[in-house]
């Protein structure tokens, strides 16, 4: 995620979705969310929400530099998709 609200996710989580919701950890408001753009070849999508501040970022990193004993973190952002 970045400050403008650009939300890296699953494609196969927003794929058939009428309604994208997120919901920040800590916060009970639920924002709407718009698809941009999607990736089905590597199951990538980005999403973004209009949250009026800014908002706490995610730094990617490279898949190349982990061992295999290296623990992962996972995003504290709920995504709430209805489907049809």
């Amino acid at each position: 995620m970045d400050k403008r609200g650009y939300i890296l996710t699953n494609n196969h989580v927003v794929e058939q979705a009428t309604k994208i919701q997120v919901q920040l950890n800590g916060e009970t408001t639920r924002y709407a969310a718009k698809v941009i753009g999607v990736d089905e070849d590597t199951d990538l999508a980005v999403i973004k929400i209009d949250a009026n501040k800014e908002l706490p970022t995610a730094k990617l990193g490279n898949s190349d530099a982990c061992r295999s004993a290296t623990g992962c973190s996972r995003l504290e952002a709920r995504l709430v998709c209805r489907r049809q």
